[in-house]
C-alpha cells in the first residue's frame, strides 16, 4: 500500500526517528510531534546540536532541530548541561538524581552521593575554566569537582534560607576562574571561589524573583537578567553594577540569550507576548516573533540561528521553533520530537493509512499512516470547556463510522463527513475518564464506561443498559476474547465492604462475561492487589489471560477462577499484549520499559521500547497483526514487521 512503501522509505532513510541505544530498535515515533519543553540547550561548540529535556525524556538533534532523538526517556523533569571543553559530555539533572554521559547521550551513569536526602536537582552548568568542577541548584546550589561524581554545598558562605536558596538558573564565567551566578527567588547571587561563597550581585537591581538570566558568549563581564514585574537588567562590569534597559518586553519574561557575536543583541522570550529583539544593548525592543500570545519558556541563540521553545496552544503542539533571520520568520523543528500526550487512536479497518488520535490537545487526523497529521477542526462538543476534549476513539467492525467518547457521551461521524452527532443513548453520563471499545465482527455492539458504569448497546448506541457489575472505586479496561467476542473481561477496582472509600481500601476487581456483556461473574478470586489496571486475552483460548495489578502481572489458564503469580516483572504495568500467532506476553512498565514473555509468563526479557515515559495502550492494525501501535505519553508510535 502507498502509505506503507512511504513509511518504510522514511525508516530507511538514515533511520531518524529510531533511538541510537538499542540496536535492535524497531519502535518509530509517528508523532504528532512538538510538546511542553523544560529546558532547550545549545552546545556551546556546534550550534546545529540541541538537547531539549521534557516530562518524556531528553531528546538530541544533530541538524539545528530538523530531526530528534531520543537519548534518555522518562524524566519527571530536567535541565542539560554540556561540557565546552569536550561536547560529547553531557549531564542531566533528573529529579532526586544527576546523570552523565561521555558519548553524547548513548550511555549513562547516574550519580547523586553527596546530595541531600531532600535535594531536587534543577539548573546545571560546566565550569568552562575547570571541566572537572560542575555546578548544581539542589535546595541551595552545590558543586562537584569530580565531573558529577559526587557533590557538596558550599563550605564557608552558603546562599540565604528561604527563598534565596531556590535556584532557577547557574551562569558560569570562563573569567575569572571559578565564577559562577546564580540566579534565585530572592535575587542574583555571584561565587567566586567555585561555589563555597555566595554574595548578593544586586546593585542596581530590585529586590525579588529573577526569571531568566543570560551571558553574553562575545563578552564574560556582560550579563542580563529579568525580573517578573520589574523588567530587563544589564551589567557590563561582571555582575558590580546593573542599569534596567529602556522600552520593557510585555509580559512576564523566562527566557533571555544574547548573540555569539555582539554583546548588545539580545532575545526576550514572555510567557503569553511573543519574543523581543534588542540590538542596542536594550534601548529599545522589537516583536521578533513567532506569535503575538506565544508562551516562550526557553530562547536560545546559536551562530545564525535562534532558537524558542513554545508552549502548547490549542491544537497547535508547540515544541521547538527556529528562525534564522534574527527572529522575522519561524519554522517548526519537531520532526521526531514526540512530546504530545496521547490518549487513544483509531485506525481504521478499511484502510489501515487512516489513523485519528485523541491527544492532550485535541483530535488529529493522518491519511498516510501517520507521516503527517492535521488538527480536526470539527470537534464534538466539549462539557465543561476546561474538560479533555476525547477520552476514547474506536471504529465499528465495517469502519464506516468513527465514535468519539467525551465526558461520558458518545459522538459518531460518517467518514467522509464534516460534523458530529451524539448518539441518542446515554453511556455512561458525564465524566472525564471514559473507555469506549467496539465488538469486533458485529458494527452494532459497542462498551463504553466511565470509572464506574459499564453500558452495553447493541443497536449502534440507540439504547443502552447497565453491565450491573460492581467497579465502584474505578473502571480501567475492558478486553474482548479475540476468537470469541462473546468473552469479555471487565478490569477495575471496588471498594470492600464500604462504599466511597476507594483510596483506603479499594480491592482489585475483574468480571467476566460469557454472553456478549448480558450477565457477569466476578473473576478477581486470588487476585491480590487494591486494582487492575490492565487486562488481555489470549488470542487463541478466551479463557486464557493475564491481569496486571499494582503489584504484581497474574495469569489464569480458567477464565479467572484461579490466578497465579507470573515470573518477576517489576510493577506498576500499564499495558498488556498477546501476540497473535506467537503468544508473546508483551507488559509495558516503568518508563515505557516493555517486557517480554515467549514461555507463557514464567520468563521474562526486555525488548526494544518507545523512548517514551508512559505506555496508555497497545493497538494492532486490524489488517496486518505484525503492525502494532503504542498509545503514549509521548504520542503514537508504530512497531513494524514484527514476527
Amino acid at each position: 500500500m502507498k502509505f506503507r512503501s512511504a513509511l518504510l522509505a522514511a525508516l530507511l532513510a538514515g533511520a531518524l526517528l529510531t533511538s541510537p541505544l538499542a540496536a535492535a530498535q524497531q519502535w518509530t515515533a509517528l508523532g504528532p510531534f512538538g510538546g511542553p519543553v523544560d529546558s532547550l540547550t545549545v552546545d556551546p561548540t556546534n550550534d546545529r546540536v540541541l538537547y531539549v529535556a521534557t516530562a518524556e525524556g531528553v531528546f538530541t538533534s544533530a541538524d539545528g532541530g530538523g530531526t530528534w532523538l531520543p537519548i534518555h526517556a522518562g524524566i519527571a523533569s530536567g535541565n542539560v548541561a554540556v561540557d565546552p571543553s569536550r561536547p560529547a559530555t553531557i549531564y542531566l539533572s533528573i529529579g532526586p538524581r544527576i546523570a552523565r554521559s561521555d558519548d553524547g547521550g548513548a550511555h549513562w551513569t547516574e550519580s547523586r552521593r553527596g546530595l541531600g536526602p531532600r535535594s531536587f536537582p534543577g539548573a546545571l552548568a560546566v565550569d568552562p575554566a575547570k571541566r572537572s568542577r560542575i555546578y548544581l541548584a539542589a535546595a541551595g546550589a552545590w558543586h562537584s569537582l569530580d565531573g558529577g561524581m559526587s557533590w557538596r554545598p558550599a563550605r564557608k558562605r552558603p546562599l540565604p534560607q528561604g527563598d534565596a536558596s531556590l535556584v532557577s538558573a547557574l551562569v558560569a564565567v570562563p573569567r575569572p576562574a571559578g565564577t559562577v551566578f546564580a540566579a534565585t527567588f530572592g535575587g542574583l547571587f555571584k561565587s567566586g571561589d567555585g561555589g563555597d561563597t555566595w554574595r548578593r550581585s544586586s546593585s542596581g537591581l530590585p529586590a525579588g524573583e529573577i526569571g531568566a538570566l543570560a551571558l553574553a558568549p562575545s563578552d564574560p563581564k556582560t550579563l542580563w537578567v529579568s525580573l517578573p514585574g520589574s523588567g530587563v537588567f544589564r551589567s557590563t562590569d561582571g555582575g558590580l553594577s546593573w542599569r534596567i534597559t529602556a522600552a520593557q518586553p510585555a509580559g512576564p519574561i523566562f527566557g533571555l540569550t544574547v548573540s555569539p557575536t555582539s554583546p548588545r543583541t539580545a532575545w526576550a522570550g514572555t510567557l503569553g507576548k511573543g519574543i523581543y529583539r534588542t540590538t542596542d544593548g536594550g534601548a529599545s525592543w522589537s516583536p521578533a516573533g513567532p506569535g503575538p500570545t506565544a508562551q516562550v519558556q526557553a530562547v536560545a541563540a546559536g551562530g545564525r540561528t535562534l532558537y524558542a521553545a513554545v508552549d502548547p496552544q490549542g491544537s497547535d503542539p508547540g515544541g521547538v521553533l527556529a528562525s534564522d533571520d534574527g527572529g522575522a520568520t519561524w519554522q517548526s523543528r519537531n520532526r521526531g520530537f514526540a512530546g504530545v500526550e496521547a490518549r487513544d487512536l483509531a485506525v481504521s479497518p478499511r484502510d489501515p493509512g487512516d489513523l485519528w488520535a485523541a491527544l492532550s490537545l485535541g483530535l488529529v487526523h493522518s491519511d498516510d499512516g501517520g507521516l503527517s497529521w492535521e488538527p480536526v477542526s470539527q470537534l464534538p462538543p466539549v462539557l465543561p470547556p476546561t474538560g479533555p476534549p476525547i477520552q476514547s476513539l474506536a471504529f465499528p467492525a465495517d469502519g464506516a463510522t468513527l465514535y468519539a467518547l467525551t465526558n461520558g457521551r458518545i459522538w459518531a461521524t460518517e467518514l467522509g463527513a464534516t460534523s458530529w452527532h451524539p448518539l441518542p443513548g446515554d453511556a455512561a453520563g458525564p465524566v472525564f475518564i471514559g473507555i469506549l471499545r467496539t465488538h469486533p465482527d458485529d458494527p452494532a455492539t459497542l462498551y463504553a464506561g466511565n470509572p464506574v458504569v459499564i453500558g452495553v448497546s447493541h443497536d449502534a448506541g440507540a439504547t443502552w443498559r447497565s453491565a450491573g457489575i460492581d467497579l465502584g472505586c474505578g473502571f480501567n479496561d475492558l478486553a474482548i476474547a479475540p476468537s470469541n467476542p462473546a468473552t469479555l473481561y471487565a478490569a477495575g477496582a471496588r471498594s470492600t465492604p464500604i462504599p466511597f472509600r476507594c483510596q483506603m481500601d479499594s480491592a482489585a476487581a475483574l468480571f467476566r462475561s460469557t454472553d456478549g456483556g448480558a450477565t457477569w461473574t466476578s473473576a478477581a478470586a486470588g487476585l491480590a492487589g487494591s486494582f487492575v489496571e490492565a487486562v488481555a486475552v489470549d488470542p487463541v483460548d478466551p479463557r486464557t489471560l493475564y491481569a496486571a495489578t499494582g503489584d504484581a502481572l497474574w495469569k489464569s489458564t480458567d477464565g479467572g477462577d484461579h490466578w497465579a503469580r507470573t515470573g518477576a516483572v517489576n510493577p506498576p504495568i500499564t499495558a498488556l499484549f498477546v501476540w497473535p500467532g506467537s503468544g508473546a506476553v508483551w507488559a509495558a512498565g516503568p518508563q515505557g520499559q516493555i517486557l517480554a514473555s515467549h514461555d507463557a509468563g514464567s520468563t521474562w526479557q526486555p525488548v526494544a521500547s518507545p523512548q517514551t515515559a508512559f505506555i496508555r495502550r497497545f493497538i494492532p492494525d486490524p489488517t496486518d497483526l505484525h503492525r502494532l501501535y503504542a498509545v503514549t505519553s509521548g504520542g503514537i508510535w508504530v512497531l513494524e514487521d514484527q514476527p
